[in-house]
């Protein structure tokens, strides 16, 4: 109900799902590094969040262009601003209490 999987298809695709996490988790979590490695450039975290969402909303843009698909989600706009939150909060964070704690 709700998936894209048919009744005996419910184990096909768990290896897929799990290097996708994988690779998910080393890219989104390294992506802070090079802030504390720059913290002096970082200033407060407003910069560095601007030019981080400034870059996926260009990504964002891009793929909406060669999609044929025009609808927007509530719900993925909600979880894109809670997102946000998390990484605006995170700069100041990590800033005060390091990397590997924050």
């Amino acid at each position: 109900v709700g998936t894209c999987q048919k009744d005996g298809d419910s184990g096909k695709n768990i290896g897929i799902g799990l290097v996708g996490a994988v690779i998910g988790v080393i890219c989104f979590g390294s992506s802070f590094v090079p802030i504390k490695r720059y913290k002096k450039y970082a200033g407060d975290g407003v910069f560095a969040q601007f030019c981080m969402c400034f870059g996926r909303f260009m990504v964002g843009v891009c793929f909406l262009a060669a999609s044929d698909n025009l609808t927007f989600y509530w719900s993925a706009a909600a979880g894109g601003a809670l997102w946000t939150l998390g990484n605006v909060l995170s700069v100041p964070i990590i800033q005060c209490i390091g990397i590997g704690l924050g």
